[in-house]
């Protein structure tokens, strides 16, 4: 199988026909249950089209490639748990420590790996901040009108880590261009849904997949880049929230707009210093 044909197949046929299947299930399902089936449906997606063109391992050597068992868990946690949702709620005590444990194991380890690990409690750090505080912003911009385009932003979001790794390593191209597949076409069909079936919750899931692409891709490069950039890559949904804020009151139209164009902004950037600056 050449390489075109495996893009084709795992990265693109298969994460997508995976994502509509699940999305009409969820869509013929008790709302209830919409965001559970919506959130395991991504993570099937991007699973299924990882091990299409790696192989199966229940714990590989990559750190990168262990990342599909903290983003089951993201599925789990937000999609069975969005009925109990608000700021005071307990999952985010959960959402802390799944957090912290996503950023641990987002750092490479084991021989070879030696000399990264002056870096691993700043980047480790990064990782979990950008997971918690992402889907504290995400839930919080779905639960306030934006739960039709909030998976749009989480869209967004995985432009940089994509050009982190598409600089990087090819097989980590190719995950996260499954996400990116996996996610547009969950983010199409969720403009058209409501609130209560809970599409918007595999937002949070993809942004934590996105962060560990993003600790993938520097650790697996010799190129560093400004302190500002990674934040702009891990934080994106964080920065189009708080500029969301002012905005709630006024014409959910102005909200998407702003939104679009502040998300194309940021990605855009990311894509240009990381592929095209100097």
């Amino acid at each position: 199988m050449t390489f075109d044909q495996t893009v084709l197949i795992w990265c693109l046929a298969v994460p997508a026909g995976i994502s509509i299947a699940g999305c009409l299930v969820a869509k013929w399902s008790r709302q209830e249950f919409g965001a559970a089936i919506v959130s395991a449906t991504w993570w099937l997606a991007v699973t299924a089209a990882l091990v299409g063109f790696m192989g199966w391992q229940w714990w590989p050597e990559d750190a990168w490639r262990q990342a599909v068992w903290p983003l089951l868990a993201w599925s789990i946690l937000i999609g069975g748990t969005v009925l109990w949702g608000g700021s005071d709620s307990w999952r985010w005590v959960l959402a802390g420590l799944l957090a912290i444990g996503t950023g641990a194991i987002a750092m490479p380890g084991g021989s070879g790996w030696e000399d990264t690990l002056g870096q691993h409690r700043t980047w480790a750090a990064l990782i979990g901040a950008s997971c918690l505080a992402n889907a504290f912003a995400l839930e919080s911009l779905a639960r306030t009108g934006g739960h039709r385009w909030s998976l749009l932003v989480a869209l967004a979001a995985l432009a940089g880590p994509m050009a982190m790794a598409a600089s990087t390593y090819g097989s980590l191209a190719q995950w996260a261009f499954a996400m990116i597949v996996a996610t547009l076409v969950i983010a199409t069909l969720a403009v058209f849904s409501p609130l209560e079936s809970g599409f918007w919750a595999a937002a949070i899931p993809v942004t934590a997949g996105g962060a560990g692409i993003a600790a993938a891709g520097r650790f697996y490069s010799y190129d560093t880049h400004p302190m500002w950039l990674y934040a702009a890559v891990l934080f994106l949904p964080v920065m189009i929230t708080v500029i969301d804020l002012p905005l709630r009151k006024r014409n959910p139209w102005i909200r998407v707009i702003v939104s679009g164009l502040g998300s194309a902004a940021i990605a855009g950037l990311c894509i240009w210093r990381l592929l095209l600056g100097s």
